[in-house]
């Protein structure tokens, strides 16, 4: 009997500590921002389809910061990614995303940035011959929408004296191309 007992114990302690705590909801075109304590971590979660591009972009000054993504259902998708991940989703449903310190003796603030492909953008829209002026974060992401006809040409440039800029473009069938 004394046996049983421990089993049992072991498998709920076991339970109880991967269970995630409460997460929060965040959506596309947000920037979030947390922070996580030694040894800790932040749950959030977000609803997409199965095809749509993600961009999950985190960044902290006082460490590097992992992003781990959970497929609805609870399966595991992407481990320890760092500081970016970029990828179709392969189902429809809610997502967990789990961010964490690349040490476990890290601690402090980050943001976290979401785009899913042909959601919601943080920044509107772009016009044919205009232009978008602004201040980018430190290692963060802004995003547009425009409309065009197939068939047509698009000429997109970003011009940062100091960083690299990168652009991802996503059809409407919110597939990264």
């Amino acid at each position: 009997m004394r046996c049983l007992f421990y089993g049992l114990l072991f498998v709920f302690v076991l339970l109880t500590e991967t269970a995630p705590a409460h997460a929060t909801s965040i959506s596309s075109g947000s920037k979030t921002q947390g922070a996580i304590t030694q040894g800790g971590s932040m749950t959030y979660t977000f609803d997409g389809d199965a095809g749509q591009g993600l961009i999950l972009q985190g960044y902290s000054t006082q460490y590097t910061v992992k992003i781990s993504v959970t497929r609805p259902g609870g399966v595991s998708w992407i481990n320890n990614a760092t500081e970016r991940v970029t990828n179709t989703l392969p189902d429809t449903g809610t997502y967990s995303v789990k961010i964490e310190a690349a040490l476990p003796t890290d601690s402090g603030a980050f943001d976290l940035w979401l785009l899913i492909g042909g959601e919601s953008v943080c920044c509107g829209s772009l016009t044919s011959g205009g232009s978008e002026s602004g201040t980018l974060d430190t290692n963060g992401l802004d995003s547009y929408q425009f409309t065009g006809t197939a068939g047509e040409a698009v000429i997109l440039h970003a011009d940062a004296a100091s960083y690299d800029a990168k652009m991802m473009v996503y059809d409407t069938g919110r597939r990264l191309i």
